[in-house]
């Protein structure tokens, strides 16, 4: 019954869970078990567990210097390791105990300037650097580019426009083509009409499909122009200060990105250096 079951069992179920939703996070979570959750909690009767051994366990990981975030994957696992329990039929826990997340401060500096730009649009293969390159001036998140068409492009009005229903938010808006954006989607658009002209994506790959998953290329690409740490996301980041800068009002910045609340000026206010002294 629920007395005999040890942390151990309830901690491979959350395991078990995720090779059956085949979640992408696999393989992080087999090395948080093996390194943490299992030497810490495994031996303990899931019927014993208190809060108390959670606080136990973020004062041990802090002297660890553990970060809070770090922390809080492990927490959030352990939650899922009771839940699971408790959903079982018949249950393998009759409670699950309140865990409580830390808080995380872990708003992203990572910014792209004008020579990291240049520097990784050298570096990326050729099928992502027109996406890049509207990433940097547009911020629009990689999952609603990859759906733009060429019909949604209007190269002479120097629009794209975005439908309602590809956006995060649902909401329709437009983006500005500018800098560098128009040269590089004339000659992207005139590749494809070369090569795939049965191709209706703006970002295709050297296949002629719509671009995929690009994270081990982007990654690489970042090694080799100097910025390791730079995340696809942090794009958005970049852009908004580049428009904030070129003098682009705030509301047309938050229509572009498509951001619903200001908070993020205030998240992504990343004053730079340059800035200070000037100030």
């Amino acid at each position: 019954g629920p007395e005999r079951i040890r942390m151990a069992d309830l901690l491979n179920d959350v395991i078990e869970d995720y090779k059956l939703h085949e979640r992408a996070t696999l393989g992080n979570a087999k090395i948080q078990l093996h390194n943490h959750l299992m030497p810490a909690f495994g031996k303990v009767r899931a019927a014993e567990f208190t809060t108390s051994h959670v606080t136990r366990y973020i004062a041990h990981r802090k002297r660890e210097e553990a970060a809070n975030a770090t922390i809080n994957r492990e927490l959030a696992f352990l939650k899922r390791a009771f839940h699971l329990g408790a959903e079982t039929d018949p249950p393998r826990v009759v409670r699950v105990p309140h865990i409580q997340l830390l808080p995380e401060h872990n708003v992203r500096e990572g910014l792209l300037d004008v020579d990291g730009y240049r520097r990784l649009l050298e570096e990326l293969p050729n099928y992502l650097k027109l996406l890049f390159v509207v990433a940097y001036h547009t911020g629009v998140r990689s999952g609603e580019l990859k759906k733009i068409r060429i019909a949604q492009v209007d190269l002479a009005g120097k629009e794209i426009h975005i439908s309602g229903r590809t956006t995060k938010a649902k909401e329709g808006h437009t983006l500005p083509i500018y800098g560098d954006m128009g040269p590089w989607m004339e000659m992207g658009i005139a590749e494809r009409d070369a090569k795939f002209p049965q191709c209706p994506w703006l970002f295709f790959n050297e296949d002629g499909k719509q671009v995929g998953s690009f994270r081990k290329a982007w990654t690489s690409a970042c090694k080799r122009a100097g910025v390791p740490a730079l995340l696809f996301h942090d794009l958005r980041r970049s852009a908004v200060v580049n428009m904030d800068r070129a003098g682009v009002p705030r509301r047309v910045i938050m229509q572009i990105t498509g951001h619903k609340t200001e908070v993020m000026f205030t998240r992504y206010r990343i004053v730079a250096a340059a800035d200070l002294k000037q100030a």
